[in-house]
């Protein structure tokens, strides 16, 4: 009997060891898993809408250096597409789950606002004279200020400056120019141009972004503008300018087709040029500013930065960090957009642009008008602008002055009821 109960004590002792042995293993080969289960005294969540690798590293990089210089602080980033930010911040808000910082578009900002997610934020002369006013509006309501301007990433045309020169062409500074160039520009296996139109927001942006160029806004859409659009929108799903797929695409597929050459030209946002570029194609890349009807305007559409309700003091201090000049400056320079405070906003560029400055420096300091969409019904407003996109797109044969005139009364509606 004592000898099979010093068996198993033996079998015990040994398995025991074994365990041991293997959880030493793992963690000599695994750093990660002690640091895993690590307690840390500070936590602050991070809610950002980016996709592309470079916009998440640049982020990233800028957390693991605050972590490496304020020790027992853990800054975790999840990131969040921008089409499924509302339904996301509400689901949070019901669980009182909510980040202690966001990042959203300044489109998305005023709505944002109004659901009561941003505590109010001091704003400074100091702080407001060192960037553009206008960025200032999105993140204003009430008479208070719920945030900061955190990049402007403005719209753009890229176009394939090889196709362009093979046919003679010349870049379109005008909208009517600008059409009739994208159906110059069609090849056979290449379509003339491309927008992003798989979420309703990028729909409705691109569609805001038509308004201006036509001098039209968002209660002029039943008018000249407004028609000219939809009519617009009709005739290059009907002459196959666009993609046939073009509404399952985003921004950056779009510039994935663009750099395979599968589109000649397309209207994005600053920050694909990082995805043109990883792409490596085989063109050469042109970028201009907007072609409407005025010579210096920009469509912008940068993110904007906020506080919420609940958010720690040391979310507070990672905020301050953040707009310490060079991290922000390195962070702006990662994402490749267009810094919103300072005037360090110089890029390498690679693109060709023909331009009185810089791409970077014509579209902060030489435009005279800059577009931003301000309104806190932004969400509801998007669905009834996408819809009417949608409808020319989808081969829809109404004409543009009965669509034009549904979409207004939708847009009207959502205005009144916000």
């Amino acid at each position: 009997m004592k000898k099979v109960r010093f068996l198993w004590r033996t079998v015990w002792i040994l398995c025991v060891s074994i365990i041991v042995v293997i959880i030493m293993f793992f963690k000599q080969n695994n750093p990660d898993m002690e640091k895993k289960t690590e307690e840390y005294e500070n936590v602050v969540k991070i809610m950002a809408p980016y996709t592309t690798h470079d916009q998440r590293n640049a982020l990233n990089t800028v957390a693991r250096k605050y972590e490496g210089s304020h020790a027992g602080t853990k800054i975790q980033i999840e990131y969040i597409p921008k089409e499924n930010y509302k339904r996301e911040i509400a689901l949070r808000q019901d669980e009182q789950n909510m980040a202690d910082i966001v990042i959203c578009s300044s489109v998305q900002m005023q709505s944002l606002i109004k659901m009561g997610i941003f505590k109010t934020y001091q704003v400074t002369g100091k702080m407001k004279r060192s960037t553009l006013t206008e960025l200032w509006s999105s993140v204003m309501y009430n008479g208070n200020y719920y945030g900061k301007p955190l990049t402007s990433d403005p719209y753009i045309l890229f176009y394939n400056k090889d196709a362009m020169d093979t046919k003679g062409l010349s870049v379109p500074s005008s909208w009517s120019s600008f059409m009739e160039t994208a159906e110059k520009i069609a090849a056979k296996g290449s379509y003339g141009f491309g927008f992003a139109a798989r979420d309703s927001e990028e729909s409705a942006r691109f569609f805001m972004l038509m308004l201006y160029a036509k001098q039209g806004n968002l209660y002029t859409i039943e008018q000249n503008a407004g028609i000219s659009a939809f009519a617009d929108l009709q005739y290059m799903k009907q002459k196959e300018i666009l993609p046939p797929d073009i509404i399952n695409l985003n921004q950056e597929d779009l510039a994935n087709a663009f750099s395979r050459g599968e589109v000649r030209m397309m209207i994005s946002q600053l920050s694909m040029e990082a995805v043109i570029r990883e792409n490596k194609p085989s063109f050469e890349v042109g970028v201009a500013q907007l072609p409407g009807e005025k010579s210096d305007w920009t469509f912008d559409a940068g993110d904007d930065i906020g506080l919420t309700v609940n958010a720690s003091a040391e979310a507070n201090t990672f905020l301050n960090y953040l707009f310490e000049e060079k991290t922000y400056m390195g962070l702006c320079k990662g994402m490749q957009v267009i810094p919103a405070f300072g005037e360090d906003y110089q890029n390498d560029e690679e693109f060709y642009y023909e331009g009185k400055n810089s791409l970077m420096k014509d579209l902060k300091t030489e435009n005279k008008d800059h577009a931003i969409v301000v309104n806190e019904a932004w969400f509801s407003i998007a669905e009834g602008l996408a819809e009417g996109v949608n409808e020319c797109l989808e081969g829809n044969t109404e004409s543009p002055e009965i669509i034009a005139k549904n979409i207004q009364d939708a847009v009207r509606v959502s205005i009144l009821e916000r």
